[in-house]
């Protein structure tokens, strides 16, 4: 796979495949969601250069979102309380 398997080259593939079949923009964010991906990480512009510094985030659930707007926390931080919210939801 083009660019070592990284997750950029993996939706990427992903994306371009679907996009193929026909389907809308969305969707390759939609098949990681429901294949328990919730979202990417990856090196803001400033920081590609050194491979290093500060991130951004790409995020496919949306619960997650509102969990870090209604507690003004971090989105990792929240993706771990969905987590958590998930698990103890389970049977």
């Amino acid at each position: 796979m083009a660019g070592g398997g990284r997750g950029e080259s993996i939706y990427n593939n992903l994306a371009s495949h679907l996009a193929s079949a026909g389907t809308d923009d969305a969707a390759a964010s939609r098949v990681l969601r429901e294949h328990g991906v919730l979202g990417h990480r990856y090196l803001d512009q400033g920081s590609r250069a050194t491979g290093a510094g500060t991130h951004n985030y790409v995020i496919y659930e949306p619960a997650i979102i509102e969990i870090a707007k209604k507690y003004g926390i971090a989105l990792p931080v929240a993706a771990a309380l969905y987590h958590q919210q998930q698990q103890e939801a389970q049977p």
